[in-house]
């Protein structure tokens, strides 16, 4: 166990210090990665969030401006995609390079989800997020970061990387705590949830096959929440005990 507190890493700075507490991080957002822009010719509008799949262009630029909310000056990188038919999606991003740079050395096709901006008639792709083969295809979950700390990226990546061994962890510790309130049939009435078990529960918050299935899977959680903050208030003012 302590080998595994240790593992937990940088998910320290978000407030996290047991391993059960992992899967409770939840997302808040999904990334829709099963529609997949190969065309670039395709028309786009403002504001869509897409996922575009193409030839890297090895157009990779970067000058310091200051951002769009204003301040400092911090580095600009642009760069372009190309489709089979030469088509042309440019890209940028703010912040250091680097670490987009060792993630692409090699690389002579890319995957990128970001937000379309039209630019004198022509698309463009901002705050792209450079995707894996493995979160192509799929609702990918968005995780709040902490600024100049750990990047939503990044968080998904740790926690990702850890649910396998954390949610048996965490179903256990929501079973022991629920259990001091109701139990059984009735615990799942309350829940209202009769077909999943916690740790499906757990699993469909984080890795849905549809956004609805997010959402149940929440409304879910919020309700296992709220039973255990009853208990827990019950505890600390003494309440009265009420039948149910």
């Amino acid at each position: 166990m302590e080998r595994f507190m240790l593992s937990l890493g940088k998910l320290k700075s978000l407030g996290l210090s047991a391993p059960w507490q992992v899967p409770l991080y939840l997302p808040t957002g999904y990334l829709d990665c099963r529609t997949v822009v190969r065309d670039f010719s395709t028309p786009l509008y403002e504001g869509q969030r897409i996922v575009v799949l193409g030839r890297f262009g090895h157009d990779l630029f970067t000058e310091w401006k200051r951002s769009p909310r204003g301040g400092k000056r911090s580095p600009l990188t642009k760069a372009s995609l190309l489709d089979e038919r030469g088509n042309r999606i440019k890209f940028s991003f703010f912040g250091d390079p680097r670490g987009f740079e060792g993630k692409i050395k090699d690389r002579d096709e890319l995957c990128l989800a970001g937000t379309v901006a039209i630019i004198g008639g022509r698309p463009f792709l901002n705050g792209p997020i450079l995707l894996e083969a493995s979160e192509v295809g799929r609702l990918l979950p968005t995780y709040p970061g902490r600024t100049g700390v750990l990047s939503s990226d990044t968080v998904r990546r740790l926690v990702t990387e850890r649910l396998g061994e954390s949610i048996p962890l965490a179903a256990m510790h929501l079973r022991e705590r629920l259990g001091a309130v109701v139990q059984g049939a009735r615990l799942r009435e309350l829940v209202r949830c009769t077909d999943w078990t916690l740790e499906e529960v757990l699993a469909h918050a984080h890795n849905p096959s549809e956004l609805e299935q997010a959402d149940e899977a929440h409304e879910v959680l919020a309700r296992v929440a709220a039973l255990i903050a009853v208990q827990d208030l019950k505890e600390t003012c003494a309440l009265p005990e009420v039948s149910r």
